[in-house]
């Protein structure tokens, strides 16, 4: 089984790669920010869900390894402290960017 999870560096999604890892799911944890996993059924790729560029890229890979996913779990999330009224636009852009 092969499953991509964004967001996989950090609390909850740190947390489920390596729950999935250590069930023997081949995980591919999926962030900006590198992080090292200790389990060897977890790869950590770099990703920025807002890049076409750097999800095309994630797809090259896949298919050069003949990769099936069997799930994707997005929990690549922002998210800010202010109020959509006193944030600015492209924080707010960001936001949506990111978490739709």
């Amino acid at each position: 089984m092969n499953v991509i999870i964004t967001g996989a560096t950090g609390g909850i999604g740190k947390a489920v790669s390596e729950y999935l890892g250590e069930k023997g799911i081949r995980v591919f944890a999926c962030d900006k920010k590198q992080t090292e996993f200790k389990n060897p059924n977890i790869e950590f790729v770099s990703l920025d869900v807002t890049d076409q560029n750097s999800i095309t890229a994630l797809y090259d890979k896949l298919s050069k390894e003949n990769v099936t996913l069997d799930a994707v779990v997005n929990i690549a999330g922002v998210f800010m402290i202010d109020s959509f009224i006193e944030g600015n636009s492209e924080e707010i852009q960001k936001i949506f960017n990111v978490n739709l």
